[in-house]
Parts: C-alpha cells; sequence; structure tokens
C-alpha cells in the first residue's frame, strides 16, 4: 500500500509526521512520503489529472485555493468528478521592514490596506514619502513627525511566484478601493508582478546570502526574513511559522477590519478563523470553486487578524483511479481533519481549526471522498481499545507504534521529566491573559508581582494584554495556545464556551470563577457642583439613537432646572461593543428598562476616534491604541475636552473626579425617584452583592455557561447599592494534566486571586481602589472550587497557600514544610504592601490636618499615587535585578561543582588504572612495555586480558 503527496513547505513536518504516525500503526507495509514544493508547482500538477494518476501523486497541499482556470480544467475532466478543498491548518502572515525609526518599536509603522498597496504597487517609492505624513496612525505619542529625514528608497521583497502569503496579503490590500485591482497573485504564466503597479515596477525575489556571498532566490519564509534583514530600508512579508527574523527586523502593525492595530503576536487566529467560518466567509460547500468567494481578511472581531492564510488539501472527488491508493487516502484525510490529527499541529508551528469547522470538514470530505467501489475502507482502533479488531489488515491501532514513535514519545517524556526536576529546584512558570483596557490587567499584575515575593520557591507568573475580546481571547487557553489561565471583564460568550467544550477528544471542561466585583462608572464633564441623572429608559434609548442630544426631553424630565446644551449626547467605551463594561451596561438596561429590548440598540458604542474632534482638541497629541485602549486616556480626553462633549464608560477609577470630571447618578431601583453614584456605596456593600444574588438567584456552577448571567436580575438585594456593576473572571480548564507538573502552579496562581489577604492588599489608592473583593463567603467557594474541580498530573507537586506561620499542635513549634518548597506565605510582608500603608497613612494625615479640601484630598493621591508607582517600579527593577544576579552566582556555583567533581572523577580514574598497571606490566615485561601497553589499549594481547570469563577478541559488543 502506498499514499504519497506533494505540496507546501510549511505543511511538510506535519504531513512527514502524520505519515510515520500512520505507518507505525499499520499492520501491513505502507509506502507513504510528502515532497516540499511550492504551492504554484502543486497547483499546475493537480491541474493535470493524467500526471497525477501516472505519478501516483494521490493529494496536494496548497496555502492559497485552486487557481480559477486550474479549478474549471479540473471540473471538466473525466474520471474526477470535480475536486474538494480541505482546509486543516491556519497560519498568520506578518509584514516585516528593515528601516530605523525614532521612536520605539510598539509607536513605529502602522500600514493600512491603502498605504501597503501603494508600496508594493511602486507608487510609494520613499520612507519620507508624504503619505506617511497624512497618515495619523504613523505618529508618536509626543506628536512629533517620525518621517522627515528618511530619504532612503524602499526595497520591496516578493516571492517569485504565486503564493499563499502573496495571495493572503492581495486580499487584505484589495480592501483599498481603487488601489489593488488586479490578480491577487503573481501570474502564473509568466512570472511578473500584476497588481496595479507602475509601469515597469518589479519588487526583488532575490538577495545577496551574506553567508555565502551568492544571489538567491526567495523561496520560503526564512529566505524573505534573511533577505529583509540583510537589506536595510527594505520591506517584506512571510508567514510568521518557521522564520526567525534578524534584530534588525521589526514586524509593522496592520488594520483589521474593526480598526484595530495590531501585529500577529496580538492576534488570535483561531477565534479569526471561527469568525469567518460563521460569517461564510470561508465556503461551507468544499466542492465549489473557492478562489473568487473566499475571504481571510474580513474577520469582524476586535483580535481578528486581516492576513490569515489557511493550508488545504486538494484531492479528486474520485479516487478510483488510484486503486488500493484511494481508501488510504481518504484514511490519510480523516484523521489529518480529526481531533488527534488537529491537536498535532500546533507541535508544527500551525493553528487547528475551530472544533465546529473541524467536524464539518470531516463530515463534508467523507462524503464526497470516494475510492474505487468494492475497496474496503481502512478503520482507527484506539490506543484503550479492546478486543481483536486491532489485528485487522487495514486498522491503524494507536496500541502499535514503531521505534520512530516510540523514541519520540520517551523523548518527550524525558523532556517533561526534566522539566519537573527543573520546577521542583527551581523556576514555576505561569502564563496569564487578560483583555487590554479596563483596569483587569493593572491590578492582576501587581497582584502576581506580590505572589513572586510570598512563594518560598521560584514562581514566574507573567501577564499578557490580549487585544480582542473575552471570545477571542479565550482561545488562547487551548493546547496550541499561548497562555496558561485568563482573567476577564466578562464571562465567555455561549459560542467561546461550546467551542471550548467540543475542543478535544475529551472535552475540554473550562471552569470560570468571578473575583473581583467592579462599579462601571458613566463620567462626564459638567459644570460644577452638578450632578447629572440618568434614568435606565434615557439611557436606553442613547444607545438605540432615540436620543441624540443633551437637551432631549427625556434628559431634561431626568435633570428638572439643569441647563443643558444642544450638542450630540455620546457614550464612548474602551473598547467599544466588545469590553466588559459595555456588557454591563446592556444587562443593566435589560433588567432596568425591559420596554426597550437591548437588541434595538442600534447606535455602536464608539471608541475615542482620533478623528472626531468633538470629543479630542484639535492638535491634542493623539494615539488611536493608547485612546481606544486605555481608560486612563480616556479620561483625560474626556477631561480636556468641553463641557458635555460625552459619557465616559469607565470601570470607576481614582482619580477622575480630581480631573474636573463628576459621575452620572442613577435611581436606585427602576422607576425610584432616589439616585446614587457609583462612590455613594462602599466597598463593602458592593463585595456582598453576589452573596444577595447567590441567595436570590442561585449562581451558576462554575463549569457552567456563564454568559446568560445577569448580576442586575435582583435589584431588591440591593438596598443603596449603586446598580451598575460587571465581574471580573479568572476562566481556567478543569483539565490540567497535560501541564504536567506546571498544572498546580497554575492552580496556585488562581487560588492566590481569590485569597483574600491577595484582594484586599492591592485594592487600595495605590493600584485600583473600586475593584472589591469577594466577601469572605465567595472567597471561600472560590478556592474550593479550584481545588475539587481542576485535575492535575499524578506527578505535580501540590502548591500550599497559608495564612500564617504554620504551628506543630502537639510540640506549639514551627512545623517543617518538608520537601514542599511550593508554599505561599500570605503573612509575607511584600514591597506593595509596605509602600501603599505609607501612602495612606500620608493622605490621611492630610486630610485629618483639615489644611486640605477634598478636592485637594484628591489631588493628593493623585500625586501619592504617582509616588507610589515610581517607587513601586524602582524597588522590583532592584529586586529583578537582584533575581538575575542570584540567577547567575548559582549557575556559577554548579558549574564550578561539575568541573570540580570532574576533575575529582578523572583523578580517581587515573589513580585506578595506575594502580592496577604493575600486574599486567609484569606479565608484558617491565616497566617500558607497562606505559607502551597503556598507551596502546587497543592492541592489548587477547591471550593474557580478558572480559570477564572471555577473551577480548573473541568478545563481541
Amino acid at each position: 500500500y502506498q499514499v504519497h503527496g506533494r505540496g507546501s513547505p510549511q505543511a511538510a513536518p506535519y504531513m512527514q509526521y502524520v505519515q510515520a504516525l500512520l505507518t507505525d500503526r499499520a499492520r501491513v507495509d505502507i509506502d507513504a512520503t510528502y515532497r516540499s514544493v511550492p504551492s504554484e508547482e502543486a497547483q499546475l500538477e493537480f491541474s493535470t489529472f493524467s500526471t497525477a494518476v501516472a505519478s501516483m501523486n494521490n493529494f496536494k497541499v496548497s496555502s492559497y485555493p485552486l487557481w480559477d482556470p486550474y479549478w474549471k480544467m479540473v471540473a471538466a475532466t473525466p474520471g474526477t468528478n470535480g475536486m474538494v478543498h480541505l482546509p486543516f491548518a491556519a497560519t498568520p502572515i506578518g509584514i516585516f521592514y528593515n528601516q530605523q525609526l525614532p521612536v520605539p518599536a510598539e509607536a513605529g509603522l502602522k500600514l493600512t490596506p491603502c498605504l501597503m498597496a501603494g508600496i508594493m504597487s511602486g507608487r510609494i517609492t520613499k520612507w519620507d514619502d508624504p503619505i506617511f505624513e497624512q497618515n495619523p496612525n504613523n505618529f508618536p505619542v509626543s506628536g512629533t513627525n517620525i518621517w522627515p529625514g528618511l530619504q532612503q528608497p524602499i526595497t520591496v521583497f516578493a516571492y517569485p511566484g504565486a503564493s499563499g502569503p502573496t495571495y493572503t496579503l492581495s486580499m487584505w490590500m484589495s480592501g483599498c478601493a481603487g488601489g489593488w485591482t488586479s490578480s491577487p497573485v503573481v501570474s502564473i504564466s509568466d512570472g511578473q508582478w500584476k497588481a496595479s503597479q507602475v509601469a515597469g515596477f518589479n519588487p526583488r525575489t532575490s538577495f545577496t546570502d551574506p553567508t555565502t556571498g551568492q544571489v538567491k532566490t526567495i523561496m520560503d519564509a526564512d529566505d524573505m526574513a534573511a533577505a529583509i534583514a540583510s537589506t536595510p530600508h527594505s520591506i517584506g512579508y512571510l508567514p510568521v511559522w518557521g522564520a526567525s527574523p534578524g534584530d534588525s527586523l521589526v514586524e509593522a502593525q496592520v488594520v483589521n477590519a474593526k480598526g484595530n492595530y495590531l501585529n500577529s503576536t496580538r492576534a488570535d487566529l483561531t477565534a479569526t478563523v471561527l469568525d469567518l467560518w460563521n460569517s461564510r466567509k470561508i465556503p461551507a460547500n468544499i466542492s465549489d470553486n473557492w478562489w473568487p468567494i473566499t475571504n481571510t481578511s474580513g474577520s469582524g472581531i476586535d483580535g481578528g487578524w486581516p492576513l490569515t492564510q489557511l493550508l488545504y488539501i486538494y484531492s479528486y472527488k474520485n479516487l478510483t483511479a488510484f486503486g488500493s491508493a484511494g481508501p488510504l487516502a481518504k484514511a490519510l484525510f480523516s484523521f489529518v481533519l480529526g481531533q488527534e490529527g488537529q491537536a498535532l499541529l500546533p507541535d508544527s508551528g500551525l493553528f487547528p481549526l475551530p472544533p465546529s469547522m473541524q467536524v464539518s470538514m470531516l463530515d463534508a470530505m467523507a462524503q464526497n471522498v470516494q475510492p474505487r467501489a468494492g475497496l474496503p475502507a481502512w478503520a482507527f482502533e484506539s490506543k484503550s481499545a479492546v478486543g481483536i479488531a486491532g489485528m485487522s489488515l487495514l486498522t491503524f491501532s494507536a496500541a502499535r507504534q514503531g521505534y520512530t514513535t516510540t523514541a519520540i514519545t520517551e523523548l518527550k517524556a524525558q523532556l517533561a521529566s526534566i522539566s519537573r526536576a527543573s520546577q521542583s529546584r527551581g523556576w514555576s512558570r505561569v502564563r496569564v491573559a487578560g483583555p487590554a483596557g479596563g483596569g483587569v490587567g493593572v491590578l492582576v499584575s501587581s497582584m502576581l508581582n506580590d505572589l513572586r515575593e510570598r512563594a518560598l520557591s521560584r514562581i514566574s507568573a507573567s501577564y499578557e494584554e490580549v487585544r480582542g475580546d473575552a471570545a477571542a481571547a479565550m482561545h488562547h487557553l487551548l493546547p496550541m495556545g499561548q497562555v496558561d489561565l485568563l482573567v476577564s471583564d466578562q464571562p465567555l460568550r455561549n459560542s467561546a464556551w461550546e467551542d471550548l467544550a467540543g475542543y478535544a477528544a475529551n472535552p475540554t471542561t473550562v471552569l470560570q470563577v468571578p473575583f473581583l466585583v467592579r462599579p462601571v462608572a458613566l463620567m462626564v464633564r459638567a459644570p460644577a457642583r452638578i450632578t447629572l441623572r440618568m434614568s435606565p429608559c434615557t439611557l436606553a434609548k442613547v444607545l438605540s439613537g432615540d436620543v441624540q442630544t443633551w437637551d432631549h426631553a427625556d434628559v431634561r424630565n431626568d435633570n428638572p432646572g439643569v441647563s443643558l446644551p444642544s450638542t450630540p449626547l455620546r457614550i464612548f467605551a474602551v473598547g467599544g461593543e466588545s469590553s466588559g463594561n459595555t456588557r454591563a451596561l446592556r444587562n443593566y438596561l435589560a433588567a432596568a428598562c425591559p420596554s426597550i429590548p437591548t437588541d434595538t440598540f442600534n447606535t455602536e458604542l464608539k471608541t475615542n476616534d482620533p478623528k472626531d474632534n468633538t470629543l479630542v482638541n484639535p492638535g491634542m497629541p493623539r494615539n488611536v491604541e493608547a485612546v481606544a485602549l486605555d481608560p486612563e486616556a480616556l479620561i483625560n480626553d474626556l477631561a480636556a475636552a468641553p463641557e458635555f462633549s460625552g459619557i465616559a464608560l469607565v470601570s470607576l477609577a481614582t482619580g477622575a473626579n480630581a480631573k474636573g470630571l463628576s459621575e452620572v447618578a442613577l435611581p436606585i431601583t427602576a422607576g425610584s425617584s432616589q439616585f446614587i453614584t457609583p462612590s455613594q456605596t462602599t466597598k463593602k456593600e458592593y463585595s456582598a452583592l453576589l452573596d444577595g444574588v447567590n441567595g436570590a438567584l442561585d449562581l451558576p456552577n462554575a463549569q457552567d455557561d456563564w454568559s446568560e448571567f445577569n448580576i442586575v436580575q435582583a435589584p431588591e438585594n440591593r438596598a443603596r447599592v449603586y446598580p451598575l456593576v460587571r465581574l471580573d473572571y479568572i476562566i481556567i480548564p478543569s483539565e490540567l494534566t497535560s501541564l504536567g507538573s506546571s498544572g498546580s502552579a497554575v492552580t496556585a496562581v488562581a487560588e492566590y486571586l481569590v485569597h483574600p489577604t491577595a484582594q484586599a492588599s492591592l485594592t487600595t489608592v495605590a493600584e485600583d481602589p473600586w475593584a472589591c473583593p469577594l466577601s469572605s463567603l465567595r472567597a471561600t467557594s472560590a478556592k474550593a472550587t479550584f481545588g475539587a474541580m481542576v485535575t492535575l498530573s499524578p506527578d505535580a507537586i501540590k502548591w500550599a497557600i497559608l495564612d500564617g506561620r504554620s504551628v506543630d499542635a502537639a510540640t506549639q513549634a514551627p512545623q517543617s514544610f518538608g520537601s514542599s518548597e511550593h508554599t505561599i506565605l500570605m503573612s509575607q510582608v511584600t514591597h506593595t504592601t509596605v509602600i501603599t500603608q505609607q501612602a495612606e497613612a500620608v493622605v490621611q494625615l492630610a486630610a485629618a490636618s483639615g489644611g486640605l479640601s477634598t478636592g485637594g484630598v484628591a489631588s493628593y493621591q493623585d500625586i501619592t499615587d504617582a509616588a507610589i508607582v515610581a517607587l513601586t517600579a524602582q524597588v522590583r527593577d532592584a529586586k529583578d535585578r537582584a533575581d538575575k544576579a542570584w540567577s547567575i552566582a548559582v549557575a556559577a556555583i554548579v558549574l564550578g561543582l561539575l568541573i570540580g567533581m570532574s576533575g575529582l572523577i578523572m583523578a580517581c580514574w587515573v589513580a585506578a588504572r595506575t594502580h592496577n598497571m604493575p600486574a599486567v606490566g609484569k606479565q608484558l615485561g617491565g616497566s617500558s612495555d607497562r606505559y607502551h601497553a597503556f598507551d596502546d589499549r587497543a592492541n592489548l594481547p587477547t591471550s593474557t586480558v580478558t572480559l570477564g570469563d572471555v577473551p577480548l577478541a573473541d568478545r563481541r559488543v
């Protein structure tokens, strides 16, 4: 039996491993190969059915859909019944440049489809082109133009033939009306660049290899990366998979369909593909001509990546001509599109399909791809299967392995063992991620810093901001993801929860546990001593578009006697529609004003658009990312704008009132004449909210879907409590055995975040004064949830979180922690605690002295906060330097010990050899013969020297 394929080099490591794995699992001999060739060549070969049959090429893999003329050729060829596209993996395409800009990388080059189309078509030829000056996104925060003085010409690199990266880039650039209108790939027939270019312009498709001095054609991602790295002032594009950009290579940020700028490291590719699939930008019918209808650049989520490349298997629908290879090829497709095959993709640097798309592709393939009638089909057997079915000649049994896969499995086990040993003696690493903005990141980062100080063994718990809504960010928790635990300003959306629950062969149960309560404030710049009021239905009408100005009758009715202007009334939200604050507002209005359904809200909440000068003063320094993702930037812009410029929807934070903004008051309950602002409710009352809701509604279980939970649905339990609140969540898989010993550290971080001491020490003026901790009842319940519902690897060392000094009840002596260095001592005083306590004492003293007004105290708090942040940064920087020095010292000691031990062993060995040589020398006839025999060990006389009881010459090794 044999099955052979050719195609994209990106798929080669994965396809070759899968073929080796299936060959090992088969009882009969299988000859399976995969040859790497450019996608262009694979398409050309696939278009000629007779050639494919004669050369036994059973399938092809390409990084873009089959070219339209080729699809028509295959469809018209007798014996094929047409062909199918089987997408099985995804990878991002990034744009990289080698141009030194006088700004930090995060403020560097930002590209729109039109800007990139101008570069790739030859209309933009120099880095100081005026078009860069016209793009406000290419200005640093200071507002200084970075482009004058950069007169260097732009060197543009491209692939020489049709390719998936070029197809993907062109699809994105075609979003520029009139800027990129030709065929989205290099013409296959003549190899020339044909895409709205300036006459005579062609990108460079080769470079001088600095290691060899030879001219080299750009054939793959590594070639493209080397070309850009070795050529100053250049730009190019490549799959992020497999590339190793040098230090001089920086990735540009590109704009997606939602208007967000991000690079590939900030993108969520699996969530992007899911959105494209759900919106039918990826066709559902695998038998269709995908060339004119596939669009992977239009994802509508915040974290959607506009340069998403899919990898496709091409197969003829009728495999009769391939004989016995037909059923084998179909079995290979089934494995690749199945759960086990998809789970193997991350090991090759590829992203798997979303579960719903994977299941659909697998079913469609089974119905459309048909081998010769009468030939038996191959079957699959799991490793745990019982019986004799696996003995069948045509069964792939996971219980059967060859030497190669066994060796790989053993090497992985050894690596895991080394990792566990390293963890028990050194660092435990946990990666935490959460949404940008919303206040979650600052607080959690501080809590993780204190966790490192309280841990007896060394733990690295890092926090990364994810640019995207919670539904997109959740997919980082999947096995191919980059983080271990997620914190979020809202629960998982239903679709994301269902996808996670059905992800792998064993569904991933995801636990969602609230760990903070936050009031969400509506901040406005209004005249002094005026507290504006808003009834729920007035707010709902603002979102539905029925109320558009401040002097609308409904707004005036809520604020009798207040003079209101006729200017537009708009609500600005960090993160727009996808943020947790927006979800909290919708939940509040759904409960407090049910007469206006939330699905009538046809006015999207705006982010602070830098082009909108009604809010941002003309000429004011602007940065679209900082403004759109940072609550403080939104507050600062609103404070600098004229009165009644808009309402900022933000989680309540310190300093806003001191900047001249005031809180909008909401009625305590729907229809009540009593209004309340968020700061008029105490933190203790906010913390008790979940206890009241639990008694009235019953909270969902941690493993359940929380997307419909609405904390505002029980207003009768909230006397004198501000009603617009949100919950922050910890989201963690319940199955962490795949993480080995690191799983226990992940659980420890989750338990630490809900620990009362950790929460209380940081919800202060220094960090986030209105991030309200859970009540002791809810905190205890949350910690018990993690302990009882998270499954760890059997060899994982459990972490312990101790409130104080552990004392033996019998001896009253301090208990030994035994072998468990994996302990977190909550009694350990951290740098943050000391600094915060000192700052609070200063503020309280200033307030008690009577020398400061209320506004003065608030301003003094702002000054103190800034000092705290700076001092904390200095302390932690010094601690980091000390940690590095400690690590270097330990490494030096270990190296010295190893060298010393090696010398000692060598000395002992020499002494032993010298001690044994006289007897041998005597037999050989004197001291000169002794030393000769010692040096010429390969020619020892076999008659006198034996190994065991067998002469050395007769011993076979």
